[in-house]
């Protein structure tokens, strides 16, 4: 037979390209190179500990010298840096230790993954400080592009986006919600936990409500209070110290619902409506209603004098210049009845419940001085247009969250200060 090829006889493909669907993990140990053939996209997922089964994640069992040469690794180079042959176990230690090779497509999906997860984080753990409420989604994602936030993919999402946090309040108010926490303790440390809880050792700690048992069983004795997320080992450890409990109720204590305010895409310095708790009101973050600083939680709501009678029933070595002291001038408060009408525009009242004005319509300078905050922050309005508008800071019955009303020279009211510094900026234009 002729040695020529047959016209029937098929050609071998020469453009074909082997090892494409591999990822190769290498190990170096002992002076030896030592690779491993992998299916792609698993390796990660099984570091993660998001695939369980190796079997998924590796092509083979066989530990090479050179994957893309198909050679071997020799059974003393194993020995000597592994002190085994068996190479399931070698190829375990690799896949765990070893370096691996990522694609640009699969690295840009990891990087995307972790950049989606940063935002979720920032959204279940963040609120608006002014209206204690989430950002959604969009406007987080817009706000990390403007401070070219970078993924690290070494580090954890949460890690990076608790991170973020103070670069992003730099153009738009945003912070850590609180925690809500359940206090377990003996009627003997009942008092004392209280008092340690408003002495100020607890950053933005907030009583919402306290159930003192008479019982002399251990840990029978309950305070739910609200804190800031940094001060979880602290409340640990002094419950421990006092040999109580500590459970946590809720990860991130909002209003509910989204936020939109104090955010508009692309501005570095951001138009917020104010509402919410004071900036400044580091007991507890409470409103501030006549006399007396007003802390609620749930359906329940608490004033400071209140406490202090709480401490005196249940310790009468309690101070009560302690809670007393808390409370500095404040501004007299009116009630406002569900009935009450004004025409405003924009300004819509729920007629279903009564409103307490906390400032009446007034100045921006003569606001006191616990919404100092706020007053820096809505003079821009007699920056535009001086003495020309007015503000007036209410909330409503059984709520923690503070609405401010502005009101121009002809009355018109404006329920956000993004909308009326938008007046205020086309009045200065005529």
């Amino acid at each position: 037979m002729s040695g020529r090829a047959s016209k029937t006889q098929l050609a071998l493909p020469t453009g074909i390209k082997k090892l494409t669907n591999i990822a190769v993990v290498r190990l170096k140990k002992a002076g030896t190179r030592f690779e491993i053939a992998c299916y792609k996209n698993t390796v990660v997922a099984w570091r993660d500990g998001f695939e369980k089964d190796v079997g998924n994640v590796l092509q083979t069992t066989q530990v090479y010298g050179n994957v893309g040469k198909g050679v071997m690794a020799k059974e003393e180079d194993l020995l000597r840096a592994f002190g085994t042959k068996d190479e399931g176990l070698i190829c375990g230690i690799i896949l765990n230790n070893g370096e691996l090779q990522v694609g640009e497509k699969e690295r840009r999906h990891n990087f995307d993954n972790i950049f989606k997860d940063v935002i979720q984080v920032l959204c279940e753990k963040c609120v608006n400080p002014d209206t204690n409420r989430p950002y959604p989604p969009g406007m987080i994602e817009s706000a990390l592009k403007e401070i070219h936030f970078s993924v690290d993919p070494v580090r954890s999402a949460k890690q990076q986006a608790l991170a973020a946090v103070p670069k992003l309040a730099e153009i738009f108010p945003i912070k850590r919600a609180a925690m809500r926490f359940k206090f377990v303790v003996g009627s003997e440390s009942f008092a004392s936990t209280i008092r340690w809880l408003l002495s100020g050792d607890v950053l933005d700690a907030v009583i919402e409500n306290q159930t003192k048992n008479v019982t002399q069983s251990p840990q029978s004795s309950e305070i739910t209070a609200t804190a800031d997320p940094s001060a979880y080992r602290v409340c640990e450890k002094f419950v421990k110290e006092n040999g109580g409990r500590l459970e946590v109720l809720t990860q991130a204590v909002n209003e509910g619902g989204t936020t939109t305010e104090g955010f508009e895409g692309g501005q570095s310095r951001v138009d917020s409506s104010l509402g919410g708790r004071d900036e400044d009101n580091r007991f507890g973050g409470g409103s501030v209603v006549g006399d007396a600083s007003i802390v609620s939680g749930g359906d329940k709501v608490f004033s400071t004098s209140a406490m202090a009678a709480a401490l005196a029933s249940a310790d009468s070595s309690v101070d009560a210049s302690l809670v007393s002291s808390q409370n500095g001038t404040r501004t007299p408060s009116r009630t406002v009845g569900a009935g009450t009408s004004r025409v405003e525009r924009d300004v819509a009242q729920d007629a279903a419940c009564g409103v307490e004005v906390l400032y009446s319509r007034g100045p921006i300078a003569g606001m006191p001085e616990e919404h100092q905050t706020r007053r820096a922050r809505f003079s821009t309005l007699d920056d535009i247009q001086p003495k020309t508008w007015q503000v007036e800071l209410r909330k409503k019955t059984g709520s923690t969250m503070v609405d401010a009303v502005f009101f121009d020279a002809e009355g018109v009211g404006y329920k956000a200060f993004a909308d009326a510094r938008r007046e205020a900026l086309r009045c200065s234009k005529k």
